[in-house]
């Protein structure tokens, strides 16, 4: 008996927890708002990474520590390898939402 219920309920509400037919496209505005967000506050933080990691060794650091040009470098290959891998995740975000919306509006039109 529960299980038929709980087969009902998923016919009705699917398995998002929202009634079929009652999903609001603003939902996924909001998840793709956020997801934008998110990711320009780490593209941000990639570009501030490599403009810190930008600056050349003085002759007096190099001459204290052979290896902080290697480990400068090191850094430096790290923030923009995350800035990059932000940019083309956010590139690919602005795709995908756009795709989705035109799904959207192409679904619209047809009913």
């Amino acid at each position: 008996m529960a299980m038929r219920h709980r087969l009902s309920r998923l016919a009705t509400y699917g398995l998002s927890g929202v009634r079929k037919g009652d999903e609001h496209p603003a939902n996924g505005a909001r998840q793709f708002t956020f997801t934008y967000k998110e990711l320009f506050v780490l593209m941000s933080d990639g570009v501030r990474d490599v403009y810190r990691y930008s600056t050349p060794i003085t002759a007096d650091e190099m001459r204290s520590n052979p290896a902080a040009e290697t480990a400068l470098h090191m850094k430096l290959f790290r923030a923009q390898r995350n800035f990059y891998i932000a940019g083309f995740a956010l590139f690919l975000c602005l795709l995908v939402s756009y795709y989705v919306f035109q799904y959207i509006v192409i679904c619209r039109t047809k009913t």
